[in-house]
């Protein structure tokens, strides 16, 4: 007859619950021990107490010598709780002699037992796995969807994706539908290494095995990974799950993100949707936001459409940058025709009566000028005063690197002079193009000039500047090479090594 505190022990307590943590394996269960004998019966409720209560291995093991020195053989039981301290532990060596002794004892493990050893084994080389997944098949024992994530847990802590991986994707083979967490940890270790196809493919494999659908985590872990991969399909798909099924706000900097993907794949739609959430976050749109959208309606050749973000930037008392205009100007100057059609949509914007930044024709005369069509260039300059622009200092500039392009010196001095009556002091640039438009002139005496107004403005020649002076020289053999190149020198430039060459040929 048990005595009255057994008798009154709660048998509900024991818990049933089971994960990777090895306080939480499932406790021996006293209802299993009910119709052993009586001796096997008492050790294993003291064993199922020591579980619940998390008695050490050393402990538990004084019980069990304790119990063959009465003549009591242990069970598998009370054998899983011995199993359950060790692999707390990591007490692998144990844990190994516990199996090998239950087995001279004729009792066969259970999954749980090999369970426990995977679990003590955690610390040790790889090769200790392998060794336990031999016993296991040895003894024809098939693995359980706990087994799964033990293995897995293991490789992604460890940082291996491919033997994660490996298990993972053999669990249909076993009939074995892995846990949802188990799942997530692979998925957001691909996309932590950046395989964001991987990470998506896995997402899809899983929802079609499993009725129960990944958390945000996983799907917000794939989106970055898409957008430091730049896989377009990826990111718009978790853009989607993410903003329209979870409905949750992501953070300023994968909205960001997003808006790069867009700009580089043509994906207007998205560029807007990821500056709306960005309003969402009361982040102030800045010009490198406006300027993806920009790039993204480039792309798809719809020129009006950026010019209409260029009209929205002004109104947001952004002014537009020659690099957010650059994508237009890089795309429009591919053909005349977008040329014409994008200056065409300049003027029909200015006739619904909306206001035309300079930055738009600005993009239209670089294209032209890009196209080497510099009359064109000079036509649009004309027109400027007809959508109430005048120009400015960088349309100025682009015009005297058409002028260089084309050698007229002439246009050159013209557009100098609508530049000075438009009280447009020049720039570094600005006299960087006049030299050259001089050094294109069989005489060129007025580059040397401009070379000092340009010092004398308290503006410091570029490095390009003198290599041209100097090529212009040696090819005229004008002395007064020698004369840059010291200048050169003074500016903190190097001098490149020809020039040391063609300087000691001349001498």
């Amino acid at each position: 007859m048990l005595k009255p505190r057994l008798r009154a022990l709660p048998v509900r307590r024991c818990a049933p619950s089971y994960s990777t943590t090895s306080h939480a394996f499932p406790r021996a269960d006293v209802a299993q021990v009910q119709n052993h004998f009586a001796g096997q019966n008492r050790y294993a409720i003291e064993f199922a107490r020591a579980s619940r209560l998390h008695q050490s291995l050393h402990l538990r093991l004084a019980s069990a010598a304790q119990m063959k020195r009465e003549g009591v053989q242990p069970n598998l039981v009370i054998y899983n709780c011995l199993l359950e301290a060790a692999a707390h532990g990591a007490f692998w060596l144990e844990a190994w002699a516990i199996l090998d002794d239950m087995r001279l004892l004729g009792i066969e493990p259970n999954i749980m037992c090999f369970n426990y050893l995977l679990h003590a084994v955690r610390y040790r080389h790889s090769h200790h796995v392998a060794r336990v997944l031999k016993k296991m098949e040895d003894c024809g024992v098939k693995p359980n969807s706990q087994t799964l994530n033990l293995l897995i847990t293991r490789y992604v802590a460890e940082d291996n994706l491919e033997l994660a991986l490996r298990h993972l994707l053999s669990s249909p083979q076993n009939d074995i539908v892995p846990d949802i967490q188990t799942v997530q940890s692979v998925i957001i270790l691909a996309a932590r290494n950046n395989f964001a196809r991987l990470a998506l493919d896995l997402v899809h494999w899983f929802e079609r095995i499993s009725a129960r659908r990944l958390e945000e985590s996983a799907w917000t872990h794939c989106l970055i990974a898409a957008t430091e991969t730049s896989y377009a399909d990826g990111v718009e798909q978790c853009w989607a799950t993410l903003t329209k099924h979870f409905k949750i706000l992501l953070d300023e900097g994968i909205c960001v993100s997003v808006l790069n993907t867009a700009a580089r794949h043509g994906l207007p739609q998205l560029a807007t949707e990821a500056l709306q959430m960005l309003q969402k976050l009361n982040v102030q749109p800045e010009e490198h936001h406006f300027a993806a959208i920009i790039e993204a309606f480039c792309r798809l050749r719809q020129f009006k459409e950026a010019l209409l973000v260029l009209d929205l930037m002004t109104s947001s008392n952004i002014t537009p940058s020659a690099g957010t205009t650059k994508p237009l100007s890089d795309h429009i100057e591919q053909d005349a025709e977008s040329i014409d059609a994008t200056w065409r949509a300049i003027d029909e914007l200015h006739k619904d009566g909306r206001r035309i930044d300079i930055s738009a024709p600005r993009a239209v005369i670089s294209a032209a000028i890009s196209q080497n069509n510099f009359s064109k260039a000079i036509a649009f300059y004309e027109a400027l005063p007809g959508f109430n622009l005048s120009p400015d200092l960088s349309i100025f500039n682009l015009l005297l690197q058409g002028c260089v392009q084309i050698a007229d010196r002439q246009l050159g001095d013209t557009i100098l002079t609508n530049m000075k009556a438009n009280k447009i002091k020049p720039n570094q640039d600005t006299y960087g193009n006049f030299i050259n438009l001089c050094l294109t002139q069989s005489s060129y005496e007025d580059a040397f000039f401009y070379l000092e107004e340009m010092k004398a403005a308290g503006f410091k020649p570029s490095a390009s500047v003198y290599i041209a002076l100097v090529d212009k020289c040696f090819e005229s053999n004008d002395l007064r090479y020698q004369i840059a190149l010291e200048e050169m020198e003074e500016c903190g430039y190097t001098v490149p090594q020809r020039y040391q060459k063609n300087t000691a040929a001349l001498d």
